[in-house]
């Protein structure tokens, strides 16, 4: 695995980043915490107060309003570039500030992401090839496609999410490692703290339960610290968000930080609509949500993961803004697909007689997302059906996205899908090579779990 894991990580990031999203509100406002800290020292993000729209107001003063991560992880790297650049800051340093927000929160958590999957379905016992077939089906049939390429939280939080969950409930070792993944992915994305509470209600109910639980609980600790002392920084309260602080455009999230009751309509557009429906932008979770698609030798693990992912479901559909605004798919429900997808890989890898709907809905999925990611991957959200009336016309018209080669100066047109499906085939076909070559050699029940990047063992199959 050690030379596989590495090859198979560059092809992601290099084939989710061919086409990639430009500045837009969200990522801007989870840059206004890396400018503020660089270019003026502080946590006020004044400077920048008029050009964002997405922000929180305190006391006068603009803040970042999201979970503060994302934006934390960032900030070495935007304060090396803007060290080695020098002088005050430009148009062209928020662009790049924008690639790598883009590159270290989107695109290597999503090839990550991959390898777990890759990982999940050798260890379920696929060989080689079938495995790394399912890993790239499943990030690149479905909406995580999109969000592998943009400054949003929600690939970040996902990884975290499926790592801590590999650990506590996969491998079931290194409890306290899994629950500070588990505690990332909250201050990534704060509704994860409901998955969270799955985690651990499902450790309680396991062997050992109290104290892998509070094992668990421990890892989660430092994170949860984090948080209140961040609260504490922005709002002069440890248990006051930014969120609650944020503009009269989102006057709604100043009461209950804009949830209410579930929204029949909202449910429906969330799991079948064409707007933001997950069947239509990861279709193949209709192979997936069937019962016989989980482990059936632990009841609570399946009930767990069914019950968690209904509660998030239901919990979105309850928040104001549900479809998640000017976005592809439903982008709040990412982290709860991620972890549907991570289990479906153990049942492609137990069932081969679903490898072939798998593949025709993978391709389904495909083109759907490369059209969105193509063209225009953050619509309108005016626009109900977007294949039609936003991402058809504008590839016809040769109305591209931003891509790697425009950004080199090669001009936007139609003829950049076909170069980002010769490379996926050329590159999916390099793996599946390689896959055979390095990975068939070791049997699947000596699969061990990836390690983080600050482990000191190499990841092996």
């Amino acid at each position: 695995m050690r030379r596989f894991a590495p090859v198979f990580l560059l092809c992601c990031v290099a084939l989710v980043l061919f086409f990639h999203q430009e500045e837009s509100p969200n990522p801007f406002s989870r840059l206004l915490t890396p400018f503020a800290l660089v270019e003026s020292h502080g946590l006020e993000a004044d400077a920048w107060g008029a050009e964002a729209y997405d922000k929180a107001v305190v006391g006068g003063h603009t803040y970042s309003d999201k979970a503060p991560l994302s934006s934390l992880i960032v900030l070495p790297f935007y304060a090396a570039m803007r060290l080695a650049e020098g002088g005050p800051q430009t148009r062209a340093d928020i662009a790049r500030a924008v690639h790598l927000g883009t590159l270290v929160c989107a695109a290597i958590p999503f090839s990550l992401f991959a390898l777990l999957l890759l990982w999940r379905a050798r260890r379920e016992g696929a060989s080689a090839t079938v495995a790394t077939v399912v890993a790239l089906g499943c990030v690149f049939g479905t909406f995580a496609f999109n969000y592998g390429g943009a400054f949003f939280g929600h690939m970040l939080a996902a990884t975290f999410l499926v790592g801590g969950w590999a650990l506590a409930v996969e491998k079931k070792e290194r409890f306290v490692l899994a629950g500070f993944l588990g505690g990332c992915s909250v201050l990534t994305e704060y509704p994860l703290v409901l998955l969270q509470a799955a985690v651990v209600l499902m450790l309680v109910l396991g062997p050992q339960g109290m104290k892998r639980a509070r094992s668990y609980v421990l890892g989660a600790s430092p994170c949860a610290v984090l948080l209140l002392v961040w609260n504490l920084a922005v709002t002069g309260s440890a248990f006051d968000f930014p969120y609650s602080h944020v503009p009269a455009a989102f006057q709604q999230m100043h009461h209950q930080f804009g949830f209410s009751r579930p929204d029949f309509t909202a449910l429906w557009e969330l799991c079948f609509g064409q707007f933001r429906g997950a069947f239509f932008y990861a279709p193949a979770l209709l192979l997936f949500l069937p019962l016989r698609a989980f482990d059936v030798s632990s009841k609570l693990r399946r009930n767990t993961v069914l019950a968690a992912c209904l509660a998030y479901l239901l919990f979105v559909s309850s928040y104001f803004q549900w479809d998640g605004g000017w976005c592809t798919g439903p982008r709040h429900l990412l982290p709860a697909v991620a972890l549907l997808l991570y289990e479906g890989a153990g049942l492609l890898a137990r069932q081969p007689r679903f490898w072939k709907a798998f593949a025709g809905l993978s391709l389904f999925g495909l083109g759907v997302n490369l059209l969105a990611v193509a063209t225009n991957p953050c619509p309108n959200d005016a626009a109900k059906y977007p294949v039609a009336q936003i991402w058809w016309p504008r590839l016809v018209h040769g109305a591209t996205a931003d891509a790697i080669l425009v950004d080199l100066g090669a001009p936007r047109g139609a003829y950049l899908v076909g170069l980002w499906v010769g490379l996926a085939i050329a590159l999916s076909g390099l793996l599946v090579y390689l896959a055979r070559r390095w990975l068939d050699e070791v049997a699947p029940e000596d699969v061990a779990a990836p390690q983080c990047a600050s482990s000191s063992r190499a990841m092996r199959l």
